[in-house]
């Protein structure tokens, strides 16, 4: 995907051609970038697979979850009106629904202001900085990253916006994009537990024995990262298959592969009901209906994102239009972001 480090395969005669396939379906203008010496624009794909695979309820359109142009080319001259004239933009939250709104309005002529409570832009895709095999989604937040500095953006870091922080600037459009809560099961015991996405950065504090009590991608690939960190890992679910949610196109092959293969880490499927999180590990009922404990150090759980609609309308004002985006609207993943985004921008 990299076009520099094509080159430089290209350069030392390591090979004679390149051929690609997803590079171009989330970047049909691949090949006119290089030829305009824009190389840095390019979209990098993040390997998801979404273009292999029928999607959502149309099973004749595939989708690429960071460019939402692509598969909807039918429709873009409807839904994308050229802009009117140019508008004062503020964006709250600078994750990648946030990042890719501040770039299409942007894009579009509007002067744009991001403002991000924390000293970073990438929002959750922080986390992409931890597991070895996480590069590609760290490449993507760091190109997102990159455009919306390219693109004029003012970024005000370490701004935890209110509406009266944006009260009397002269504010036209708003746009929320804060991100989710993410909540603990309902689980006795679970409220004293680490979250999964609490994992991250804080590896040293995290006890030898680990189990973690959810099975979803989330939480397997932090199990992953865990066992890659020396961590001795145990995986809980009702399931009975790690990772179900995430694309079925290789991807859970290629996590069940390497997890398999990773000694330090296994698995507790089918289970019926969990019981309570105790000193010293869990208790739960197995798929035979018997009664069981598993001992841990340490009790993770993987949180639920949980919208948070009561936050976002507080920047609601009779003084700009307000739109919702990304996880504070409706819990979903990268591709929701980018689509939310996207659209909202080409709306003004």
């Amino acid at each position: 995907q990299n076009p520099d480090y094509n080159e430089m395969l290209i350069r030392d005669h390591d090979i004679d051609i390149i051929a690609m396939s997803r590079a171009w379906i989330c970047d049909s203008e691949y090949g006119k970038k290089l030829y305009e010496d824009r190389a840095d624009d390019i979209n990098p794909c993040i390997r998801c697979n979404k273009c292999h695979v029928p999607n959502d309820s149309d099973k004749f359109r595939a989708m690429c979850s960071i460019n939402p142009r692509i598969s909807r080319e039918d429709k873009l001259e409807r839904i994308g009106e050229p802009a009117g004239a140019p508008k004062k933009v503020a964006i709250v939250g600078g994750g990648p629904a946030g990042m890719k709104a501040a770039i299409t309005a942007a894009q579009r002529g509007h002067a744009v202001t991001l403002y991000e409570a924390e000293d970073r832009l990438g929002g959750q895709l922080f986390h992409a900085d931890y597991p070895k095999f996480k590069w590609p989604l760290a490449d993507f937040r760091d190109w997102l990253i990159r455009q919306t500095y390219k693109n004029g953006v003012t970024v005000q870091l370490n701004t935890r916006a209110t509406r009266e922080l944006l009260e009397g600037k002269g504010y036209e459009v708003v746009i929320v994009a804060i991100g989710p809560d993410f909540v603990r099961p309902p689980l006795a015991g679970a409220e004293r537990c680490r979250r999964a996405i609490d994992v991250y950065g804080h590896e040293q504090e995290i006890a030898q024995n680990v189990v973690i009590v959810g099975g979803g991608e989330t939480a397997t690939e932090t199990g992953m990262y865990l066992a890659d960190c020396g961590h001795n890992v145990t995986m809980m679910t009702r399931q009975g298959m790690l990772c179900a949610d995430a694309p079925h196109a290789h991807f859970v092959v290629m996590q069940r592969d390497y997890y398999l293969a990773q000694p330090n880490f296994s698995r507790i499927r089918w289970v019926q009901k969990y019981i309570a999180i105790e000193d010293g590990g869990v208790r739960y009922i197995d798929q035979d209906g018997q009664e069981q404990f598993v001992p841990a150090d340490e009790v993770i759980v993987a949180g639920e994102a949980k919208a948070k609609p009561r936050d976002a309308m507080a920047f609601y004002s009779p003084d700009w239009h307000v739109h919702f985006i990304g996880d504070c609207h409706r819990a979903g993943d990268l591709h929701k972001a980018i689509v939310d985004g996207w659209a909202v921008a080409l709306q003004f």
